[in-house]
């Protein structure tokens, strides 16, 4: 089984069954000034399930990767025993919005385009299916989300539904080769239930 496969299964096992309140990926209740917890638990969840993979050699929180001119600071990176390389972003429900194509998607892309070397790339985001006080932030000129805000009632009618149709949109304009694509594996987090979402 490849590498980022173990990954997957471990990382669902840990979900499935953990104690934690679903509303760490389904709400902005652990995202606020002072109750700031969902990174961090979920950066202590991803590593948990990489650290359970025996062929984990290395293990890194937040590392800087170079690549020419480009930087690439992935939340979570893992090298195996056999050299594969695999790079974790996490966004919680406060940035899993806009910003994830510019921020994550591109950025990975231009460190490809540099010479970078990573064998798999993940984005998780925390998008849940419906909820009707779902949040909406930085609409403000020149923020990550400016223009968006005319839909806010659909997106709190389906948040995952809405961003992800954005996210298509936004990698077609980008002309996101689906060559490109199969070096990232999309998922989501709709409250403990990890899918898998095809780009």
């Amino acid at each position: 089984m490849a590498y980022a496969k173990k990954f997957l299964k471990e990382f669902e096992k840990l979900l499935k069954n953990s104690k934690v309140s679903d509303e760490y990926w389904s709400t902005f209740k652990y995202t606020s000034t002072g109750n700031n917890h969902c990174h961090a638990l979920t950066w202590g969840l991803i590593s948990r399930a990489l650290s359970k993979i025996k062929e984990t050699k290395e293990l890194y929180i937040d590392i800087h990767l170079k690549a020419g001119k480009v930087t690439l600071r992935p939340d979570v990176y893992a090298v195996s025993n056999n050299g594969s390389r695999l790079a974790i972003d996490f966004e919680s429900p406060n940035s899993s919005d806009a910003r994830v194509v510019e921020k994550d998607i591109v950025q990975f892309l231009s460190f490809l385009a540099e010479g970078g070397e990573i064998d798999k790339y993940i984005v998780v985001t925390s998008l849940p299916e419906k909820n009707s006080n779902w949040e909406l932030r930085y609409t403000s000129a020149g923020g990550y989300n400016e223009g968006h805000s005319v839909h806010k009632k659909k997106i709190r009618k389906n948040p995952k539904k809405y961003w992800f149709n954005f996210y298509k949109k936004a990698l077609a304009a980008h002309k996101v080769s689906k060559l490109s694509l199969k070096r990232i594996i999309f998922l989501n987090m709709n409250g403990k239930k990890l899918e898998y979402v095809r780009m």
